[in-house]
């Protein structure tokens, strides 16, 4: 591990090279300048946000680099490889307890943008999901929410659409609420041009200066 620099120029262009030329072919010859420009930057980046997320994850930081290679088994798109670098922040011992129900923190970076965001993708079991519907009925923690996402999009931030047609069985057809009970896991995410300093070791200042303002987010979905 190397002290995090940035995300090198000559990487993110790869990303570029990787996106025009998605075939096996083509990144056997470029797997090691792959490893050098994208893989070892992210996993100095990973160690260097981790030392530092633990105030908005509300303990020790965990990290998962998503890889690079596609599960194209249930894909119409059989392209075998992902052109970004993705990763996953959140509490370390609770991604033990709840995984994928837990709530992460959302880094996207793309040959020319960058998305970070915060939520939770899924509910992947079907008790996170009915505590998640609880919050989201209740007098209290209801309108805490719909105030925390009308501030998300008075900002730009996008917010994933509802998963399902119809109000859940056990609540009213009607209810005030009845978009957000139609979802099968919430997150938001904010998508701009790649900024200058994600080349430098600024990107993490940046970052956590974007994760901050989403972190409410974040808290409302770790509060049950």
């Amino acid at each position: 591990m190397n002290i995090f620099t940035g995300f090198p120029e000559e990487g993110i262009g790869l990303l570029a090279d990787l996106e025009n030329n998605n075939n096996r072919e083509w990144f056997g010859r470029n797997k090691t300048r792959y490893k050098e420009l994208v893989d070892e930057p992210a996993k100095d980046f990973v160690v260097a946000m981790t030392g530092k997320i633990r105030p908005l994850v509300g303990g020790p930081g965990g990290a998962k680099i998503f890889r690079v290679y596609r599960d194209v088994r249930f894909s119409k798109d059989k392209t075998p490889y992902n052109p970004v670098i993705k990763i996953a922040f959140f509490k370390a011992d609770q991604q033990k307890e709840k995984g994928c129900s837990a709530p992460m923190y959302f880094f996207r970076l793309h040959k020319d943008t960058l998305a970070l965001g915060a939520g939770v993708y899924e509910f992947n079991d079907s008790r996170a999901l009915q505590h998640y519907r609880k919050q989201v009925a209740d007098d209290v923690s209801g309108p805490q929410l719909e105030k925390i996402l009308k501030k998300f999009r008075c900002n730009d931030f996008w917010i994933n659409q509802p998963h399902y047609k119809k109000v859940p069985a056990g609540f009213e057809k009607n209810h005030p609420r009845e978009e957000l009970l139609r979802h099968r896991g919430l997150y938001a995410f904010i998508e701009t041009p790649a900024p200058s300093e994600i080349s430098t070791q600024k990107a993490v200042e940046f970052c956590l200066k974007k994760f901050k303002a989403i972190s409410p987010l974040y808290n409302w979905l770790n509060s049950f």
